[in-house]
């Protein structure tokens, strides 16, 4: 049985490495034009089990916020090669400052900018976030019905997705498994939170919470196949990961949990609405 908690530490100090090189890099890619950059969600959480962060499952989500008239990227050359420099200034720093690391922490970087285009954006309030770069920049929170209403629509979304991927998984082996389980992983993570926010007073204190406490609060509605797919899913995250990724059988589990976890979200969120 692995020891969890000392895995949980040597993975946070990645993380924390990890959030601080790239606070260097923004600063130094932006100087001026960078209004903020924040980290948001499970990296910064805090965690209190094995499934509150998995390392190379879950990402390190760090949002940029640059002043208006700065272009995001380019369509010349020099964009593309700024990028690829940027990205091996990255490994190269972090495996410079830390030999004995669990893992090379995944990070998503996002532009707020493109986040706010979409119609279906909830912006985190400064209380949710740990500042990297600069001062948060509050917006006017919206209402908790407009949150459901957004939650509800993004579930309902995944209809198609999921109806496809029977189509998508037949003919795939061995590390082409992983890009399937990437698909699954950036919807499995919200899911069980859209959900709970159907019945649940404060929808923006609800996506504040861990994983650990998503699944407590599952368990406590009573949607326990959600809770244990939940759950599984990130078991067989951990154990795969552990393997080097080299277990074709646990690519398989994760993606079977994740199915099951997100028809039943998407099932019960259609009961709620009838």
């Amino acid at each position: 049985m692995p020891d969890f908690s000392k895995l949980l530490r040597r993975a946070r100090d990645d993380v924390n490495l990890c959030i601080g090189i790239w606070s260097d890099l923004l600063g130094s890619l932006y100087g001026d034009s960078l209004v903020c950059a924040y980290s948001k969600g499970s990296g910064v959480k805090p965690w209190d089990g094995e499934i509150d962060y998995v390392p190379l499952i879950s990402d390190v989500d760090i949002h940029v916020h640059l002043k208006p008239e700065v272009p995001i990227t380019t369509d010349d050359i020099n964009s593309f090669g700024l990028a690829m420099k940027t990205s091996a200034e990255y490994e190269e720093r972090f495996l410079e400052a830390s030999s004995e690391h669990l893992h090379i922490p995944r990070t998503q970087i996002t532009f707020v900018r493109m986040l706010e285009d979409m119609i279906s954006y909830v912006a985190p309030r400064a209380s949710d976030v740990q500042m990297l770069i600069g001062r948060f920049k509050d917006t006017k929170p919206l209402l908790a019905e407009r949150i459901r209403e957004i939650d509800y629509e993004q579930l309902l979304s995944m209809k198609p997705f999921l109806e496809d991927i029977p189509r998508t998984l037949i003919d795939r082996t061995g590390l082409d498994l992983w890009n399937l389980v990437r698909r699954l992983t950036w919807r499995v993570s919200p899911s069980p939170v859209r959900l709970i926010t159907q019945r649940h007073e404060d929808p923006y204190e609800v996506w504040t919470w861990n994983r650990t406490r998503i699944l407590s609060e599952l368990e406590a509605m009573d949607y326990d196949a959600i809770a244990q797919n939940y759950n599984d899913f990130y078991d067989a995250g951990w154990r795969l990961f552990l393997s080097n990724f080299s277990d074709s059988g646990l690519y398989r589990e994760m993606i079977e949990h994740g199915y099951h976890l997100l028809w039943g979200c998407v099932r019960e969120v259609q009961e709620i609405a009838d």
